[in-house]
């Protein structure tokens, strides 16, 4: 899935590669809005969402997104 970084979105997706597919893909698989979890990526072990968070980059999307969900959530209560 194409995301812009105006998308309030992240596509959080996974492939199978070679090690050496995988180096090819390095600059590519993790931007601002897509997060690959392929399993070479996350140590061939399930990761939950909120460990997902957690690990992404510093100012990924997926922070920006839970941060906004959080307050949200909070404004309801």
């Amino acid at each position: 899935m194409a995301l812009d970084k105006k998308s309030n979105y992240v596509n959080i997706h996974g492939h199978v590669h070679s090690p050496k597919r995988l180096k090819e893909y390095e600059g590519i698989i993790t931007t601002s809005h897509h997060l690959c979890v392929c399993a070479e990526t996350i140590n061939y072990t399930p990761i939950s969402i909120e460990e997902l968070i957690q690990n992404a980059p510093t100012g990924h999307a997926i922070k920006k997104i839970e941060k906004h969900y959080k307050e949200k959530q909070g404004d309801e209560e």
